[in-house]
């Protein structure tokens, strides 16, 4: 404001010699630098834009001055204009305003609003706490966009195709956000990075996961991989041993059996398999010595045989077809009591410890251990999947929307993350520490989440969407009967390797 009120000042004295487009060079270029600043302005775009300015006052100024010499005029005109131009580019570079802690990147700028996509807001309490520390770190305005969590690929997708102002885009998985990457509507965040500092270290080696091209599009928030859940009174009222860390597929597979009992709506399944594919074909990458990427899935065999086994003819899981048909939520499930079992991600502890404190879940008494693993595979191998965070590339706050990735990302982020029962993606004592003494955390289930190996469950892949649909299909063939296990893993290899080539 001060260099605003110079320059006008000295406008003042040489009224005689600038004209109306002097005029307007001045202000438009205050107020592109105070107002709307563009998404990737720094110190030397400041500068420039001063310096082209002040480049036309020059030519303008030269240009009303006949007789005089202009050489002469251009180089004088130039140092009177351009000292007080580069001493107001200093002041905004400087001026900025800057939050307290965490840290955030460099001179976002207060009274904005930004707008985040989320799912299952209200199912969630740490979005707000995160929000809340944003909000007063940086004094600027969180609008959440929250889209129900079974809708939020397709709603998001239709939002983005259409113009939707969101700055701050949750990836809900790996296809999803290979897709966004791929429609060019997620920002490279490296620039942002290493410009604002930001320690990345506590990632570990997570983040060589979700690189394409070399470019990271997003970072994670949100570690997750899979455990398993289980009702401690369903198992006490029959007397049952608790599963335990060290479970081959088999075991589980006669365990649920065992725990399956009861007719209609009274009826106990002894475990739940979700309709998501991933409940099957995860198990069969779970030791490392495959990927779903691939143009041969017979790998997948003995594993959808299980699941099939299970439905039909033990009946210890529920029926694919009438879950899909009535949109059965896992969470419902197991929260209501109707299960013993249930192969899950982590996420499922902070949802779990957020229903029971709001009176939602009719069980208290639960815990998790390790996922069973294949016979012959070590104990504590499991799969899992970061989820990320990243910047719309049409967005107009996009240094507010980095400041809220770096808040939510980062150690603070992380440790109201771990405070709530959900693992972040960013470690460190103090956030490990958090997670361990989280408030309603199920006592005797903290040594399930050490693990030997993950295994990333989707690959960050250019064609990771295709690929992702066509296992969807074939997997809902396959469960419904509309395909044999064969006829479905051969189509599957088909498909897949006429995608990929």
């Amino acid at each position: 404001m001060q260099a605003m009120i110079l320059l006008f000042r000295l406008e003042k004295r040489r009224r005689r010699f600038m004209c109306i487009s002097t005029k307007m060079v001045l202000c438009c270029g205050f107020v592109l630098l105070y107002h709307e600043r563009p998404p990737f302005s720094s110190f030397g775009t400041v500068g420039l834009l001063h310096f082209a300015a002040f480049c036309c006052i020059i030519k303008l100024r030269t240009g009303r001055r006949p007789g005089k010499d202009r050489t002469k005029m251009g180089i004088l005109s130039f140092f009177r204009w351009a000292a007080p131009c580069m001493a107001a580019t200093v002041l905004a570079g400087c001026s900025a305003p800057t939050g307290t802690a965490p840290a955030v990147y460099p001179s976002p700028r207060q009274g904005e609003t930004i707008r985040v996509s989320v799912w299952d807001f209200q199912n969630n309490p740490y979005y707000q706490q995160v929000i809340d520390l944003y909000e007063a770190t940086t004094g600027n305005t969180v609008e959440v966009v929250d889209i129900a969590s079974a809708d939020y690929i397709d709603q998001l997708s239709i939002m983005l195709t259409g113009g939707e102002e969101i700055d701050v885009i949750m990836a809900k998985d790996i296809p999803s956000f290979s897709a966004m990457i791929d429609r060019h509507q997620l920002e490279p965040l490296d620039r942002y990075i290493e410009e604002s500092g930001m320690d990345i270290s506590g990632f570990a080696g997570l983040l060589d996961n979700i690189r394409m091209d070399g470019k990271l599009y997003g970072l994670p928030f949100r570690n997750d991989y899979y455990v398993l859940f289980y009702n401690k009174d369903i198992f006490d009222r029959l007397g049952v041993p608790y599963p335990n860390n060290d479970m081959t597929w088999d075991e589980y597979e006669q365990l649920a059996a065992q725990l399956t009992v009861g007719e209609g709506d009274e009826k106990i399944y002894g475990s739940y398999l979700h309709t998501w594919r991933l409940l099957v074909q995860d198990w069969a990458i779970q030791d490392g010595s495959h990927s779903l990427v691939t143009d041969d899935y017979s790998f997948m065999r003995p594993y959808y045989e299980q699941a099939l086994r299970m439905q039909n003819e033990t009946r210890s899981v529920p029926d694919y077809s009438q879950l899909k048909a009535g949109n059965v939520h896992y969470r419902s499930m197991f929260h209501g009591g109707q299960v013993a079992m249930l192969p899950m991600g982590t996420w499922l502890i902070g949802d779990t410890i957020a229903a029971i404190n709001a009176g939602q879940c009719s069980i208290r008494n639960w815990g998790f251990v390790r996922l069973p693993h294949p016979a012959g595979a070590e104990s504590g191998c499991t799969v899992g999947a970061t989820t990320q965070i990243g910047i719309n590339t049409k967005s107009l706050h996009k240094e507010a929307a980095f400041a809220f990735i770096q808040t939510i990302c980062g150690e603070q982020g992380a440790r109201i993350l771990a405070e709530n029962g959900v693992m972040p993606a960013y470690s460190s004592p103090d956030v490990q520490e958090a997670y361990r003494t989280a408030d309603g955390f199920p006592l005797g289930s903290m040594d399930a989440l050490t693990y030997t190996s993950i295994v990333m469950e989707t690959p960050v892949h250019p064609q990771s969407n295709e690929i992702d649909q066509i296992l969807n299909e074939e997997h809902e063939k396959i469960m419904t009967g509309a395909s044999t296990i064969d006829e479905g893993l051969a189509e599957m290899g088909r498909r897949i390797g006429e995608l990929v080539g």
